[in-house]
């Protein structure tokens, strides 16, 4: 059966990962936060991606943390499930993993340890993968992010994929930050559901069919992103902002955001190889920060 893209996908919080002092995950922050972003704009969470620090993030973990989510009211059909894994059979593992704990939607990211494959050779992987759940119905969305991932997820790959997975191939993340890799997918837009990761496309993109975003702003602006997504006006604020993140280690630059909404030290904690900014940075960011936004931070 056909997935449908009638319906809108709307504005998914690519959520933050919070860490005790220990390294471990801090279980009753995460799901106050998920709580949070769900009530203020949010028509999903995301688990694990780029923002949440999905890389360093342990499928035992991951598990764990879902089904604390799910202990804690979360509703599973609001959960995508962020999965990174260059072995098929670690994908796949991660996939009935969570599958087994109700969970539908996943954020599926290529391999990405060798570089240079080809389209066949991504077709093949994702192929092998994809099989093993011929017949269900999930919601898989092919992440796009060749800056990390250094693999490019082809216009003609997605669709291929999504005409030999019509029930599985949900959709596609286009975190790539280029108009011109947004533009190419959303001529796919009747058959998938195209999905904007950079907040500054959002706009350009929903006026062409975009069905939504997975967004790190998402985190604290999801009422924003929303209303973007609505009227089709770009929120100057947003657009700032995101300016001046791209110019930053991002997670820990979102992190000390979190930190100080929340006023909770512990937000600041993230995972090795990660680090967090140094004082010189923190103290601009949070300069400009109040700056766009007109607020005293942590008043």
């Amino acid at each position: 059966m056909k997935q449908t893209v009638s319906e809108i996908f709307g504005v998914s919080a690519a959520l933050l990962t919070p860490f005790d002092h220990s390294g471990g995950i801090a279980h009753e922050l995460m799901a106050k936060h998920a709580s949070h972003v769900l009530a203020n704009g949010c028509s999903s969470i995301t688990l694990f991606g780029t923002t949440g620090e999905g890389a360093s993030v342990g499928t035992g973990e991951r598990m764990e943390a879902l089904a604390r989510l799910l202990e804690a009211g979360i509703n599973p059909d609001q959960v995508v499930m962020g999965i990174k894994a260059d072995a098929i059979s670690d994908a796949i593992e991660e996939l009935r993993a969570g599958i087994g704990q109700q969970c539908s939607s996943f954020l599926l990211a290529p391999p990405h340890f060798f570089k240079g494959v080809s389209d066949e050779g991504l077709y093949c992987w994702y192929c092998a993968v994809l099989s093993e759940f011929s017949g269900q119905e999930l919601r898989i969305i092919l992440y796009n992010i060749p800056q990390l991932t250094g693999v490019t997820i082809s216009t003609q790959l997605a669709a291929r994929l999504q005409v030999r997975f019509p029930s599985l191939v949900y959709g596609v993340k286009d975190s790539s930050g280029e108009w011109s890799s947004a533009q190419g997918f959303l001529t796919l837009k009747d058959d998938l559901a195209i999905l904007i990761g950079d907040e500054r496309l959002l706009v350009r993109s929903a006026g062409l069919g975009a069905q939504g975003c997975i967004s790190g702003l998402a985190n604290f602006y999801g009422k924003e992103l929303s209303e973007m997504m609505q009227t089709g006006i770009m929120n100057p604020s947003i657009f700032k902002l995101v300016e001046i993140l791209v110019t930053v280690p991002i997670v820990p630059a979102v992190k000390l955001f979190a930190s100080h909404i929340y006023n909770v030290q512990q937000w600041l904690n993230v995972r090795p190889p990660l680090t967090g900014l140094n004082n010189m940075e923190k103290v601009q960011l949070l300069s400009d920060y109040e700056n766009i936004f007109k607020i005293r931070v942590g008043a």
